[in-house]
């Protein structure tokens, strides 16, 4: 027996070889199989049978890899899905921008239209401006030539009105005034109308003086009166006015031998019979004039706008008033 154990080569049981698990992997079942012997013998002795031998269990698939391996995997996983997902948010967002670039086309061309609709109304309406300013133009310088013609005509319309006006309205003067000094010692002063409308409202103030003939100073006797509202029709109906002031201080002989002498000065207002004029003013002045050879006295006029202020001044004006009997 020995012998036989001797000549058969020993086998040894060969030992169940387990692959390393994974982390945190629960271990799973593995069947067994039992082998059957093989069909032949072994050894020479050929009638022994053989002793049965295990096969190793099956490991899974994803027992296979190792932590690293997975996390490795599920990022690559994770990456290509990020890469698709951006690749499908980037090509929505080229759509959206091609839509609104496609929309920004639209406005523009839009915008193209408008502004070319503007160009032509500001076009037209340059047009437009320069038509009303040629139009301006021609009406200025026909506005022009006519002014020349306007002006003529109206200073020809005012100078007949303002001629239909002097020739007609009512004017008074005052002709040569009488001295009476042998009777009542006073002065005669004649206002005629020379126009054709009467004179109305008419009023008059008389001033008068007497002074030393030779040297004019100081005043013998002055005084002053006033007649109105009277009305004077035209010198054409022989309507005349005459008004008078006395000369108490007058001695004829003195008077004609030049110890004396007389001014006086008058003050007339009135209206002129148009309607809507102004009050017309007329003033009168006069100084007796003693000839040497026959004594014959006689009046020269002098300026009323000087001499009835220095008048006014000699009698204390409005003293020396002298009421009229009319």
């Amino acid at each position: 027996m020995e012998a036989k154990e001797e000549g058969r080569p020993k086998q040894e049981q060969p030992k169940a070889e387990h692959a390393e698990e994974p982390p945190k992997t629960p271990p799973t079942e593995v069947s067994e199989e039992k082998t059957s012997p093989p069909a032949n013998g072994g050894g020479k002795g050929g009638g022994g049978q053989q002793p049965s031998q295990e096969v190793p269990p099956r490991i899974p698939w994803y027992a296979r890899f190792s932590l690293t391996d997975w996390i490795t995997a599920i990022a690559a996983a994770v990456s290509a899905l990020a890469t698709v997902a951006i690749m499908i948010w980037a090509g929505l967002q080229w759509k959206e921008m091609d839509d609104a670039g496609k929309q920004t086309d639209r406005l523009i061309c839009l915008y193209g239209q408008q502004v070319a609709q503007l160009s032509k109304q500001a076009s037209d309406t340059h047009d437009l401006a320069v038509n009303a300013k040629l139009q301006a133009d021609r009406t200025k310088a026909i506005a022009d030539q006519a002014a020349p013609q306007a002006r003529a005509a109206r200073d020809a319309a005012n100078a007949a009105q303002q001629a239909l006006y002097l020739s007609n309205r009512a004017n008074i003067i005052s002709i040569q005034p009488q001295l009476r000094i042998a009777d009542t010692r006073q002065v005669l002063i004649p206002f005629i109308n020379t126009g054709h409308l009467a004179a109305t409202d008419f009023s008059v103030e008389i001033y008068e003086i007497t002074t030393n003939g030779i040297n004019n100073t100081p005043p013998i006797e002055a005084h002053w009166t006033k007649i109105g509202k009277i009305k004077i029709d035209p010198a054409t109906f022989g309507s005349d006015f005459v008004a008078n002031i006395g000369l108490p201080g007058v001695v004829p002989e003195d008077l004609k031998n030049v110890k004396q002498a007389v001014v006086y000065a008058a003050a007339a207002v009135y209206l002129d019979g148009f309607p809507k004029t102004v009050a017309q003013h007329y003033l009168v002045c006069a100084h007796t004039f003693v000839n040497a050879k026959n004594h014959e006295i006689s009046w020269i006029p002098c300026d009323p706008a000087t001499i009835i202020p220095e008048l006014k001044h000699a009698m204390k004006y409005p003293e020396h008033y002298e009421k009229q009997n009319r």
